[in-house]
């Protein structure tokens, strides 16, 4: 399912709204995890096979999937998650190039 939540692309310098997980790749021995995203204009650009206009690759450490759990659910877990206290600041992270807390608070929609 999709995650709604409007950020800008910083390539494009324009704002999507609509964001699709395509790849998760887990590391069980280190308890990391890439989840590779493509984010969407709006959602008739997603749902219309459109191009994505942006990317990005997101590194998560110390987290894994419970036993059983479905990779995506897992993957929209994750990237949904409030930032916690003490964590580097949206602002501090996008000077790095990514901010894992990057989707904190999307929806995840039908």
């Amino acid at each position: 399912m999709p995650l709604r939540k409007e950020i800008t692309v910083k390539t494009h310098g324009v704002p999507a709204t609509f964001h699709r997980v395509d790849s998760v790749s887990v590391d069980l021995q280190q308890k990391s995890v890439i989840i590779n995203v493509s984010s969407f204009f709006n959602e008739d650009s997603l749902r219309g096979g459109l191009m994505p206009i942006g990317f990005h690759n997101l590194f998560f450490d110390n987290t894994k999937p419970e036993d059983g759990e479905n990779l995506k659910s897992f993957a929209e877990r994750v990237l949904i998650q409030d930032r916690p206290n003490g964590a580097m600041s949206a602002a501090d992270a996008a000077k790095m190039g990514s901010d894992r807390y990057m989707f904190e608070g999307a929806e995840i929609v039908d």
